[in-house]
């Protein structure tokens, strides 16, 4: 089975505070005013659209492939970041 990801109109967008898509093959994604965002075993290789999203105070990106954590520097609400099972902690 695999889940598709509808178009939303912006409105509904966005309000939106929390959102939850793990194992949606994800490979990009951006929605400004989340504050918790579950990302977890997607395709997730480069986290600069994430750069933008600075309400987020918990972000989940365990099981992708991100190299580098750098892109999340300005997101000074984040408190909470689960990244394992990724590149950036490969040997």
């Amino acid at each position: 089975i695999t889940t598709k990801l509808s178009v939303f109109s912006m409105s509904i967008i966005s309000s939106i505070t929390f959102y939850n898509l793990p194992s949606n093959f994800i490979s990009s994604f951006a929605f400004e005013n989340l504050e918790e965002l579950d990302l977890q075993k997607n395709k997730i290789t480069d986290l600069e659209e994430l750069a933008p999203l600075k309400s987020l105070t918990k972000l989940k990106l365990e099981s992708n492939q991100v190299s580098s954590l750098t892109p999340l520097s300005g997101l000074q609400d984040l408190k909470t970041l689960e990244a394992a099972y990724n590149s950036y902690f490969a040997a």
